[in-house]
C-alpha cells in the first residue's frame, strides 16, 4: 500500500489525500501451475505439478468435488421431480401402487413364507462365519 500526497495551496502545506493500494499480482499463476508449488497429498506423495496431481488422484481412485457438479445438478433435479410428483419415474410408481391396490382389495394374500430347515440353515451359518458344525 502506498499513501497519496498532495500540495495544498491554502494550507501551503502537503497533506495526505489518500491510500493507493497496490496493483494485485496479475492471477497467471492460475494458468502456470503456480499454485501446484510444494503442494503434497496427506500421506505425503508430492503432486507438484498438474500431471503428478492427475496421476495421483487417478492411482488412489479419487476425484475433485467438481467433477460432479453436473451429476449432482441432475440428481437434484430429479429429487425435486419426485418430491413435487412429475417426471417418468413417478407414473411408473402410481402405476404399481395402483395394481397393488387393486389387487390387494380383490383378495389377494401374499402366500405364506416356507418354513426354514434349521438343520440347512445351521450348515449354511457355519459356511459363511467359517466353522465347521
Amino acid at each position: 500500500m502506498r499513501r497519496r500526497y498532495r500540495y495544498d495551496e491554502a494550507l501551503r502545506a502537503v497533506v495526505e489525500v489518500g491510500v493507493v493500494r497496490d496493483t494485485p499480482a496479475p492471477r497467471v499463476h492460475i494458468q502456470t501451475g503456480a499454485h501446484y508449488e510444494g503442494l503434497r497429498a496427506t500421506d505425503g506423495t508430492p503432486v507438484d505439478t498438474a500431471k503428478r496431481h492427475r496421476q495421483y488422484m487417478k492411482d488412489h481412485n479419487v476425484a475433485l468435488f467438481s467433477d460432479y457438479e453436473q451429476t449432482f445438478a441432475r440428481a437434484q433435479d430429479e429429487r425435486e421431480r419426485d418430491r413435487i410428483g412429475v417426471g417418468p419415474r413417478d407414473e411408473s410408481i402410481r402405476e404399481d401402487l395402483k395394481e397393488a391396490y387393486e389387487k390387494v382389495q380383490a383378495g389377494y394374500k401374499p402366500p405364506p413364507r416356507p418354513e426354514v430347515n434349521e438343520e440347512r440353515a445351521a450348515v449354511v451359518n457355519s459356511y459363511i462365519v467359517g466353522k465347521d458344525v
